[in-house]
């Protein structure tokens, strides 16, 4: 009983801890990038502009083997994805 309380505790805090990279839904390839874009059409044109641009800045840094520079615009652009 007591081992399965720690193991639970464990688990528990390692979840905690885990980075925010380590839970994206997502990656910087074309295949995450396009249904980001098939979600352009739910929304209303302010947000749709900033998506689209934030997918177009992702774009580039994807073509500039930035990786980190890619997933940053992917978050925002992921941010206002009509179901978040």
């Amino acid at each position: 009983m007591i081992k399965t309380t720690f193991a639970f505790a464990a688990l528990a805090l390692t979840l905690a801890v885990v980075p925010a990279d380590a839970q994206r839904k997502y990656a910087c390839t074309d295949a995450d990038l396009t249904m980001m874009e098939a979600n352009l059409a739910k929304l209303d044109a302010n947000k749709k502009n900033g998506m689209a641009q934030e997918i177009m800045e992702a774009r580039k840094m994807m073509a500039a083997k930035d990786d980190a520079g890619c997933l940053t615009h992917m978050d925002s652009a992921y941010k206002m994805m009509p179901t978040q």
